[in-house]
């Protein structure tokens, strides 16, 4: 996979990556990078920098490790951005000499702490979404943050222009000290243009424990993100447990999988005008019955109502939909709501007067979707899509919540088989529990595929490395885990 940089004009609040050396004895850097790319709703110009402590380079060069699909959700691209830094950072021993006979002329430029932002009219900032105060204190013992670059590297950007760079996908550590490192030595100022799947998913331990200090402790919502999600939580905990449903039986998701079980002939033309209008959507010429049957489409309402009850979840219980608008409204709904009655959305729970500051804000709106889920007493995701990855290993982080990571493949073949007869209702009940049994979020080894890194498991979905250890007994993926305690 080549990579191609290069440079463009520079604009006033563009986001960009720098570094620097400071005068101390421990000979810190200082990099300044971007979190402009990082979400797909043009999140746009906010700039932070980092310094990061030398005495963490230990034994973190590895051979090329594979990696993952991308991760559309927020909290990933900035973890990845950290411990890009982080990376870099890390193998500046090598350089140490070379870095102190810039020292002098680097350190006669002050640090600006000015806050720097640019309010987009298309969608959300980091900070619209983020506690940036905490995130910036949570991180300083590792990562000296600051939002805006010195004026003379602004300066010098705008006089010779800005380099950037897409890092190589699932890349390890020795790239980013080949590759990526000198790009800094030699132009000071280097802008990322790609954050996500940056990083492959093994890697040092010392590393994967710094990307779940990042995910899971440093970034936090805004306060009005955290005061709204946790009256959702209340308003449900209330009323007793819930189950949160990321049921992505929405019409963006439907035309661009090319997934129409359940659409009328209608539906799937307008379903497919849509995704051949969509230029950036690669695959235009589906068969949505061969990608059903290969488990690769999402679950309907209907066929969630089936592998509910079979696994005889309460027909009673509190189901939170954590989605946008379900392709058919109430009547694709219905299907589920004759078994479950239950169903609630955060607009059904909460006066439009609450959400009215987030409605406009896809990201925000999610971010809320994501809280609930984090508290519910179980998550089922009918697609594997990133939120769904995430909160997976989230849970896992904060104890082994309960996560139904559904083996669609079995299952579709499971229902096309009791729908036809073949299986009566008992034997599809219990083939479903079977083929999960091992598949609620409990712990297991993360598998690994070199050389194959969209094969293999997702370090954000069993961030084994900061999870107390496993012994494997068998090797039917049944490992228990042992007395060891977090660090």
């Amino acid at each position: 996979m080549g990579v191609e940089d290069s440079k463009h004009g520079f604009e006033e609040e563009q986001a960009f990556v720098d570094l620097k050396v400071k005068d101390k004895p421990c000979c810190k850097v200082e990099l300044k990078c971007s979190v402009a790319d990082i979400i797909p709703e043009k999140l746009k110009k906010y700039s932070i920098t980092g310094v990061v402590r030398l005495d963490k380079l230990k034994s973190l060069m590895l051979p090329r490790s594979p990696g993952v699909d991308q991760f559309k959700l927020w909290a990933l691209g900035i973890t990845t951005m950290m411990l890009l830094l982080w990376v870099l950072h890390c193998n500046c021993r090598h350089w140490e000499r070379l870095l102190a006979q810039r020292q002098s002329s680097l350190n006669r430029h002050p640090r600006n702490p000015e806050v720097h932002s640019n309010h987009s009219q298309f969608g959300s900032q980091f900070k619209d979404i983020w506690d940036v105060d905490y995130f910036i204190k949570s991180l300083s013992d590792e990562v000296r943050i600051i939002k805006l670059l010195p004026p003379r590297l602004r300066k010098k950007v705008q006089r010779y222009a800005l380099y950037s760079k897409t890092p190589v996908s699932w890349s390890n550590m020795s790239y980013y000290y080949n590759t990526v490192f000198p790009r800094f030595q030699k132009y000071e100022v280097v802008h990322f243009t790609k954050t996500e799947t940056r990083l492959s998913n093994n890697l040092p331990v010392e590393v994967q424990k710094m990307r779940c200090r990042v995910n899971y402790e440093a970034l936090r919502f805004t306060p009005a993100i955290e005061e709204v999600g946790k009256k959702i939580i209340k308003i449900l905990r209330d009323k007793g447990p819930f189950l949160v449903l990321d049921l992505r039986y929405e019409k963006d998701m439907l035309a661009f999988s090319g997934c129409t079980e359940g659409c009328n002939e209608r539906e799937v033309e307008e379903l497919t005008r849509l995704r051949y209008a969509i230029p950036w959507w690669k695959e235009k010429e589906i068969d949505p019955k061969s990608k059903r049957e290969a488990g690769l489409c999402p679950l309907t309402p209907k066929e969630t109502a089936l592998a509910l009850r079979a696994f005889d979840i309460n027909p009673n219980i509190q189901i939170y939909i954590a989605a946008g608008d379900i392709h058919g409204g109430e009547r694709r709904l219905s299907g589920l709501r004759a078994f479950y009655p239950n169903l609630v959305k955060k607009e059904t729970l909460l006066p439009p007067s609450d959400l009215k500051p987030f409605q406009n804000y896809s990201n925000q709106m999610a971010a809320l979707d994501y809280l609930v889920s984090l508290d519910s007493d179980i998550f089922l995701p009918t697609y594997g899509g990133n939120m769904a990855k995430v909160v997976e290993g989230h849970g896992r982080f904060l104890g082994y919540k309960i996560t139904v990571g559904l083996d669609r493949l079995v299952l579709i073949s499971l229902i096309d088989q009791y729908k036809n007869g073949t299986l009566n209702w008992n034997e599809f009940s219990q083939s479903v529990k079977a083929a999960h049994a091992n598949r609620m979020g409990s712990p297991s080894q993360r598998l690994q595929f070199p050389g194959k890194p969209k094969q293999e498991d997702y370090f954000y979905t069993n961030p084994q490395e900061c999870l107390p250890p496993l012994v494997v007994t068998t090797n039917d993926r049944k490992p228990v885990t042992d007395k060891g305690q977090l660090s």
